[in-house]
């Protein structure tokens, strides 16, 4: 067996580093509730972070005990590093659920996937129990002294294996999905395996180096900042951009307007509030959905951009060098929300009046813009409403 020891010159490093990282997730874990995803999202995200803690604990009381020292008693060496073992395995567990349910990958709700997912955790966690007596993971002798055992390889293999796998997840679903938006939520995940896997090796090679759970940190906090990143400028129930983004992204678009014009497009869902009124809002956030889908489908066509403002209300653009026709645009979109519609056998048809401006000219003013665009929507609305009726 290896025998790991620490020596006393790296021992105030370790615990430093330690409580930095503490120090470092205490914030986050506080305002995770609020700042990150679906209510699921929130709580894996939670539960791997409070393993993660558990782990840096046990990790630093086993300071005490990885060289000849007589600060606990023997049972106690063994339950602090048998909760320490299945704790950094349960971070990889939960950091894999995680970015499952945030990939949005239907197969996570099978019983045959949840069974399979978890069988590698399962078998780690008894090697871990059963290792005070068979030694498998790790062994400590009467003395305090602890030795890796010859299936420690397992349970950092478990650990990395989920990591790796949510990073083959997310870049399988980046490419499945068209939305820059959706591309961007689904890579931010790969920032988690960089310093993590980095780290471990380092890990493996020289146990007691304080450098896995900085990695884990590292990952974790790049993790955290990019969904940060994306609340601010996504619509949480759509994924389109927000208004806060459209205003970004128009202003940055008029500057170069005379060198590549553009439309801008003013959306706006006809009967939304009868939707509402008579099937719940429930069905009108499916609505919303329903017409933020096309959207992304439309813009993606035409090199635009999509946006949701509030409420009903979209935006989108495309650039007339795409071959743009305004007239078009209006048709598709209902065409794919009228297909969209028939497809999930929806109680009701979604049709939406659309409204646009031509941006040819550098330094337009972009409240100007989108008034003229939304003063042609309404007008189209007004149309509809004297023809059409809710179905």
């Amino acid at each position: 067996m290896f025998q790991a020891t620490v020596s006393d010159s790296g021992l105030i490093t370790y615990m430093i580093a330690n409580f930095a990282c503490v120090l470092f997730m205490l914030p986050i874990l506080r305002k995770i509730k609020t700042t990150v995803g679906s209510q699921m999202e929130a709580e894996l995200f939670f539960m791997m972070i409070c393993t993660f803690l558990v782990h840096i604990a046990t990790d630093t009381l086993m300071l005490f005990f990885r060289e000849i020292n007589h600060a606990f008693p023997y049972w106690a060496c063994n339950i602090i590093t048998i909760i320490d073992e299945i704790s950094v395995l349960l971070v990889g567990f939960f950091w894999f659920l995680f970015g499952w349910v945030r990939l949005q990958l239907h197969n996570f709700q099978k019983m045959l996937f949840k069974i399979l997912i978890s069988l590698p955790a399962a078998v780690d966690i008894v090697l871990s129990v059963v290792s005070p007596w068979t030694g498998f993971l790790f062994q400590i002798n009467e003395a305090g002294v602890y030795q890796r055992g010859p299936l420690y390889f397992v349970q950092a293999g478990t650990v990395f294996s989920y990591i790796i796998l949510t990073s083959v997840a997310a870049v399988y679903k980046a490419n499945q999905v068209k939305s820059p938006s959706e591309k961007n939520k689904a890579l931010s995940l790969i920032n988690f395996v960089i310093a993590p896997s980095a780290a471990g090796i380092l890990q493996i090679i020289n146990h007691n180096t304080p450098i896995m759970n900085l990695g884990l940190t590292l990952g974790i906090y790049y993790v955290y900042t990019d969904m940060l990143d994306l609340q601010v400028f996504n619509d949480s129930l759509t994924g389109l951009n927000n208004r806060r983004r459209a205003q970004y992204y128009l202003s940055d678009s008029l500057e170069e307007a005379s060198a590549k014009p553009f439309y801008v497009f003013m959306i706006d869902v006809d009967y939304f509030k009868e939707i509402n009124d008579l099937y719940g809002h429930g069905e009108g956030d499916r609505a919303l959905c329903v017409v933020a889908d096309a959207l992304k489908e439309t813009a993606v066509i035409f090199s635009g951009f999509a946006a949701r403002l509030g409420g009903d209300e979209f935006l989108m653009s495309a650039y007339i060098s795409s071959g743009v026709i305004p007239e078009k645009i209006a048709g598709l979109l209902n065409d794919k929300i009228k297909n969209s519609c028939s497809t999930l056998a929806l109680p009701y048809t979604v049709n939406l009046s659309v409204g646009y401006m031509r941006c040819d000219k550098e330094h337009a003013d972009l409240a100007e813009v989108l008034q003229k665009a939304d003063e042609m929507q309404y007008m189209r609305k007004r149309e509809h409403h004297k023809t059409n009726e809710l179905k």
